[in-house]
C-alpha cells in the first residue's frame, strides 16, 4: 500500500498536516485488532469523567445551567446521536428539549430559526429572555435570526447570543455575541447576569 504526500502550502495547511501525522501515529501505535476510534472515544469518555479543580466539568456545570432555566439543544447534527451522548455523559436530564437537522425542513437549516423556535415550543415558552450559546459566527446569526422571528410573531422574547469561545472560531467571528464565554466553568455565573 503506498501512501500519499502532500506538502503544505498555507499555516492552515499545515496545521492540518500535523492532525494528519498525529492521527496516523496513532494508527501506527495501536496494536492490530484494536480501532483507534474505539481508543480515542474511550480517553474521552475518561476525561469526561474527571476533573482537574480548576474548572467546572460539564457533569457539574450542566445540572447547574438546568437549574438556571429549562434547557434546550438546536443542532444541525441527529437528534437520536446528541441524546445518545447525552446519556453516555449522564446529561440527558439536564436537557428538556433536543431539536437535530431531520426535526426541521432542509430549506430551514440554520442560520433559519426555525430549529429555535422548534425547541422553544418543546420546552413550552413562548415569551421570555432566551440565551443562545454556540461558539461560531452562523451560531450568532442564528441567535439574531431568532429574535427577529420573535418579534415579527409579536411575542415578548429577547435572544441574548453568548459566544462559547473555547469553540476554536477567530475572536473576530465572535464579536457580534452579547456575551462571551472563555470557558464552559464561565456559563452559570455569565447566564445568571444576564
Amino acid at each position: 500500500m503506498g501512501q500519499a504526500s502532500i506538502a503544505p502550502r498555507s499555516r492552515a495547511d499545515a496545521r492540518i498536516a500535523d492532525y494528519l501525522e498525529r492521527q496516523a501515529r496513532r494508527v501506527r501505535t495501536t496494536p492490530p485488532g484494536t480501532c483507534p476510534l474505539v481508543v480515542l472515544l474511550s480517553m474521552v469518555q475518561a476525561a469526561a469523567a474527571q476533573t482537574c479543580g480548576k474548572c467546572v466539568s460539564c457533569r457539574d456545570g450542566l445540572p447547574r445551567l438546568a437549574a438556571l432555566a429549562p434547557m434546550g439543544i438546536c443542532s444541525q447534527n441527529d437528534s437520536g446521536n446528541i441524546r445518545a451522548a447525552l446519556a453516555a455523559h449522564g446529561a440527558a436530564d439536564c436537557f428538556a428539549a433536543v431539536v437535530g437537522h431531520a426535526d426541521v425542513d432542509f430549506a430551514r437549516q440554520k442560520p433559519d430559526p426555525a430549529a429555535f423556535l422548534a425547541c422553544l415550543d418543546r420546552l413550552g415558552l413562548r415569551e421570555g429572555r432566551f440565551a443562545y450559546i454556540g461558539d461560531h459566527a452562523g451560531d450568532i446569526a442564528f441567535g439574531r435570526n431568532a429574535q427577529a422571528a420573535l418579534r415579527a410573531m409579536g411575542r415578548a422574547a429577547e435572544v441574548v447570543c453568548v459566544a462559547a469561545a473555547w469553540g476554536g472560531a477567530p475572536s473576530v467571528d465572535l464579536a457580534a455575541a452579547d456575551a462571551v464565554a472563555a470557558r464552559p466553568a464561565d456559563l452559570p455565573d455569565l447566564l445568571a447576569d444576564l
